[in-house]
C-alpha cells in the first residue's frame, strides 16, 4: 500500500483561541479558535470501561495518523465524521514523517 493510500479520512483540528483573565479571576476567550483540515488514518482501538460514581462509563479511544506537521498540541481537539475527539497524547515516528495522535471520542 502506498503511503498516500492510508490517509483516507478528513480530520479537522481546532486550536483554542487565546484567553485573557477576566475581572473575577477566571479566563475568557480573547480570540476565536482556528481550524485546519488534514488527511488522516483513523483507527478505533478497543473500548475502555470505567466505573465512575457507581456507573459504568464507556469511552472509545482512537489512534489518528497524519503526515508530519508542526503546530499540533494536546490542547487541540479533532472533529471527524461527526465525532469530537480530545487529544490525550502525541507521538511521531523516528524519521518525523508521521504523527500519531491518541484520544477519546465523544459518546455518540
Amino acid at each position: 500500500m502506498s503511503a498516500a493510500a492510508k490517509f483516507r479520512e478528513r480530520v479537522t483540528f481546532y486550536t483554542p483561541g487565546q484567553t485573557v483573565q477576566d475581572e473575577v479571576g477566571g479566563m475568557v476567550p480573547a480570540s476565536a479558535e482556528t481550524g485546519v483540515t488534514h488527511w488522516a488514518r483513523i483507527q478505533a482501538l478497543p473500548a475502555k470501561e470505567d466505573l465512575i460514581n457507581g456507573k459504568i462509563s464507556y469511552r472509545q479511544p482512537y489512534k489518528v495518523t497524519v503526515r508530519f506537521t508542526s503546530g499540533l498540541s494536546s490542547s487541540d481537539r479533532m472533529e471527524w465524521n461527526g465525532h469530537s475527539i480530545s487529544i490525550t497524547s502525541i507521538w511521531s515516528d523516528e524519521r518525523n514523517t508521521e504523527i500519531y495522535l491518541y484520544g477519546y471520542g465523544d459518546n455518540h
